[in-house]
């Protein structure tokens, strides 16, 4: 954990956010998460989750290989009793 300001990332897809979401979250579908860099806070601590934890461990060794500070605290359900 860092003192940097938090961005929390989902990257489910927008069907699955349609379904229910968190407040104030960002949501980048997984597949699109190389053409919208620009869109994540490079200052930030990048906290993402997904459903079950696969994709946001994909997406976490991702973003820190490029510089990113992540955590990746794996699903919804995590996310929403953390930050709802």
């Amino acid at each position: 954990m860092t003192s940097l300001p938090i961005t929390l990332l989902d990257v489910r897809s927008r069907e699955e956010v349609a379904e229910s979401s968190i407040d104030g979250s960002l949501n980048i579908p997984h597949s699109e998460i190389m053409n919208r860099l620009g869109e994540i806070p490079e200052t930030n601590e990048i906290v993402i989750f997904c459903r079950s934890g696969r994709r946001s461990a994909i997406i976490t060794e991702v973003l820190n290989n490029l510089g990113y500070t992540t955590r990746d605290i794996r699903s919804f359900e995590i996310a929403r009793k953390v930050y709802q």
